[in-house]
């Protein structure tokens, strides 16, 4: 037994001194390895929005153009067309909208004084403020023919 206690003590070691390998020491190795490039973040331009348009009897670029406060190269550019094209009664335009910054109405006796931007239409500003076309004609003195002016003052009627 007593071979077995003294055989058990050296191997958990006993406080004898055993020989230990020392580890290795790192050594730095340079490499050529040159770091990997990050790419730039690339700008994604958005486009502007976009309203669609079905061309009536008697359109032009012209007149779609002037309705909608664009300019004829905008509405050519926006749908891939040419000076040349002719339109197509029910064909679909894209009409790109102008965001600018809108004016405030203000307020008089007669209802609001809005002033018209580009963009605009009798049936858009009629809408935005919850007026029918007819009401809005009426008390501006307009009829349906009527092409508004950017900057022009309309009375939008408060019931």
């Amino acid at each position: 037994m007593k071979r077995s206690l003294v055989l058990l003590l050296i191997l958990l070691g006993c406080g004898c001194s055993r020989a230990r390998p020392i580890p290795p020491t790192p050594t730095l190795t340079p490499t050529s390895a040159l770091p990997s490039p990050t790419l730039a973040p690339t700008h994604t331009p958005t486009l502007p929005p976009y309203i669609t348009y079905r061309v009536e009897q008697g359109d032009s670029l012209w007149s779609i153009a002037l309705e909608f406060g664009v300019t004829v190269e905008a509405l050519l550019e926006a749908n891939g067309l040419s000076e040349d094209t002719i339109l197509d009664v029910g064909q679909e335009l894209l009409i790109p909208l102008v965001i600018e910054a809108t004016p405030q109405p203000t307020s008089s006796p007669q209802g609001i004084i809005y002033t018209v931007a580009p963009g605009d239409s009798l049936w858009s500003i009629a809408l935005e403020f919850g007026v029918t076309v007819e009401a809005l004609m009426e008390a501006n003195g307009l009829s349906k023919d009527t092409i508004l002016d950017i900057g022009q003052e309309l009375i939008i009627p408060q019931d």
